[in-house]
């Protein structure tokens, strides 16, 4: 029920009443005040105004008065004629008119207490009317959700409670349920919201004009939300425990022949062979962790990148890491995980510039557990790459065996101490003079020892450039001439950024 200008003109107290423009009376009214100028702020969208007209000695007061009402998308306003106001002039009632206004002329022995106090009592039985619905298809909603019903029957019970044909979209236009075909007429749209977004749009039809309540089509909208989160509660339930599993399978938790059952019934095949990625997300300040928000999107752009490239896809997700396994069909196992990243940037490009992953791919290749196999091949690429590459790489294992044998070669004491000796004297002039030589260093043996594209590089000017080269050859006691020297200063800045890469990163469980 709509309390509406028709409405007010059939209550008792307004028997003496005169709506004089004739074109308000399916104007809803939703509160009711008494007010005389200035209008100011003080009226709200689709309040009944009383008022005497105090003041409004000319009619051009009292035009400005009724004005300032109709700005305020005010339903109707009602003035009290025989003191102030003697008679409302034609103008008014014209102004009124095209604003849409219903402009009422109450007799001045009328209380305007009286009607404030009918309209309230009204106003306050349809408003707990309307909690009483909401509460009813609130409850509908979990009787078809208990049922374990569909979203074609939550459709069907708020349409038979609203009184009204109903379909509801997806944010991008989408139809998720209900047959616009079946239902013409004007629709009212009424966003769906559930805590954290905006699920969609709930489509009301108008099969005539003033038959859909909009307060009543807002509470229907609530109860769908009910809907929408109780089914995404259930699929992050699913995923988590998807994702459990898929991550014991990963550290090498379970053995396979143990979850071979749950895991074909979560829709995992352990017995087929997969290329496995293990992915971080680099989101803005590379000290503070990406928003759950945003890695929650990750998440979905993941599933739907994967679901186009594997047959049988597979992804958890754990913090800011991301766990992929991809079924390997005939051909280079390699395109086909070039082809799910190239993929997924692109939506992670529409979703934020600033939204960057780095992955690490491996194969399972070898017998036992391949889940584990492969996840301890990419762990060890994406912590390699960090090194090699910094954030936003993509390494694969194949091509990180070399820095492998590195990291295990610098483990051994002689090497610890050769490292420590090629590299402490650089650091210890950087760090009391910030000199900048080991960035130097790594620059010159990048560019294969161009003084012209390492100028270039650290834009420095070429003597400055020949300065500090002279400083490092000065401190270390070697020329970079010498085949050797070379070899050493490489062999240790590789082993410098791969070990200070791995501390940032999660540990291998």
């Amino acid at each position: 029920m709509t309390f509406t200008v028709a409405d007010l003109m059939d209550l008792p107290i307004m028997r003496g009443a005169r709506e004089l423009t004739g074109t308000g009376g399916p104007r809803p009214i939703r509160s009711v005040s008494v007010i005389e100028a200035p209008v100011e702020e003080f009226v709200r969208e689709g309040e009944l105004v009383l008022t005497t007209g105090m003041g409004c000695t000319e009619p051009e007061q009292l035009m400005a008065l009724v004005a300032d009402i109709a700005r305020a998308k005010a339903s109707a306003v009602g003035i009290a004629t025989g003191y102030y106001v003697t008679v409302i002039p034609s103008t008014v009632v014209e102004l009124a008119q095209s604003w849409h206004l219903a402009l009422v002329d109450i007799p001045w022995d009328v209380r305007f207490s009286e009607i404030v106090e009918a309209v309230s009592e009204v106003l306050l039985t349809e408003r707990r009317q309307l909690l009483d619905q909401a509460k009813e298809m609130q409850s509908e909603v979990w009787r078809v959700i208990l049922r374990h019903g569909s979203a074609s029957d939550v459709m069907a019970a708020l349409a038979a409670r609203v009184g009204a044909p109903l379909w509801v979209t997806a944010p991008d236009g989408v139809l998720l349920a209900g047959d616009p075909t079946a239902a013409p007429g004007e629709a009212l749209t009424v966003p769906v919201r559930s805590t954290t977004r905006l699920e969609g749009y709930l489509q009301v039809v108008a099969t005539s004009p003033g038959s859909v309540d909009p307060d009543l089509a807002s509470e229907a909208a609530s109860a769908l939300a009910t809907w929408f989160l109780y089914q995404e509660a259930e699929r992050q339930r699913r995923f988590q425990s998807r994702d459990a599993l898929l991550w014991s399978l990963a550290y090498g938790e379970v053995d396979l022949s143990d979850v071979a059952d749950r895991a074909q019934i979560l829709g995992y095949h352990p017995t087929r062979p997969y290329l496995g990625l293990l992915g971080r997300v680099d989101h803005g300040d590379p000290t503070e962790g990406a928003e759950a928000g945003v890695l929650s999107t990750v998440h979905e752009l993941v599933a739907k990148s994967l679901a186009r490239y594997s047959p049988a896809p597979l992804a958890a997700r754990r913090g800011d890491s991301f766990l992929v396994y991809l079924e390997i069909r005939p051909g280079d196992p390699v395109q086909v995980a070039r082809r799910f990243l190239d993929d997924l940037d692109r939506r992670l490009r529409d979703l934020s510039p600033r939204v960057v992953m780095s992955w690490g791919i491996g194969l399972a290749d070898q017998p036992g557990n391949r889940f584990h196999h492969a996840y301890r091949q990419a762990h060890e690429a994406l912590n390699i790459g960090y090194g090699l590459a910094g954030p936003g790489h993509r390494t694969y294992f194949s091509d990180v065996r070399i820095y492998q044998m590195l990291l295990h070669l610098a483990q051994e004491p002689v090497a610890q101490e050769l490292l420590a000796a090629t590299l402490s004297p650089l650091d210890a002039y950087d760090n009391k003079r910030h000199g900048e030589l080991v960035p130097t260093l790594d620059a010159f043996i990048r560019t294969r020892g161009q003084i012209s594209e390492t100028a270039r590089l650290l834009n420095l000017h070429r003597q400055s450039l020949t300065y500090r080269l002279s400083q490092i050859e000065r401190l270390t006691g070697r020329t970079l001439d010498d085949p050797e020297t070379w070899f050493l200063f490489s062999f240790a800045l590789h082993i410098r950024k791969l070990q200070t890469a791995t501390l940032h990163l999660h540990p291998e469980a």
